[in-house]
């Protein structure tokens, strides 16, 4: 599988389906629900290891490079749709914002370069501005700092 590509399609209850994984230098990456229902659970491992099940959350992990599987489950039927995000390929944003065209449920990565006591204010200019939502993570501590919930036309963060 591509990385930042969209994974779609069904889980039966019990069954997995498995996507290999080429890293062929160390990557940060982020397991990004697109709109996958509630209950799916996924690992990233190498063959043969074994990984603890994980849930959807904001968090980047870092893997080395080689071989690995990207295994998806549920309890009960259900429906995945996700996208594994490499945030080391992001294009860096730059002071004049930037105009994407998103489809339903897509993701978009970019880096910023924000020193502290940086203002950033984050605008989204959009038919629906609620339907746009965003999270603002942290390469050092590889979590989320900041996300729209319900996304908001703007805001301010420091």
């Amino acid at each position: 599988m591509d990385l930042n590509n969209l994974l779609v399609g069904d889980l039966s209850a019990g069954n997995e389906q498995v996507y290999s994984v080429s890293l062929p230098i160390g990557r940060l990456l982020q397991v990004h629900n697109a709109g996958s229902d509630i209950g799916v659970q996924w690992q990233i491992r190498r063959a043969n290891e074994t990984a603890e099940w994980q849930t959807f959350n904001n968090n980047l992990s870092y893997f080395s490079s080689g071989d690995y599987e990207l295994r998806l489950r549920a309890e009960s039927d259900t429906h995945y749709r996700l996208a594994l995000l490499d945030m080391d390929a992001a294009p860096a944003l730059s002071n004049t914002g930037a105009s994407v065209l998103l489809a339903d449920q897509q993701a978009v990565v970019y880096q910023l370069d924000v020193q502290q006591g940086q203002a950033l204010h984050l605008a989204v200019l959009a038919d629906n501005p609620a339907s746009v939502g965003w999270t603002l993570l942290s390469s050092n501590s590889y979590g989320a700092i900041a996300s729209s919930d319900q996304a908001l036309e703007s805001q301010y963060l420091k």
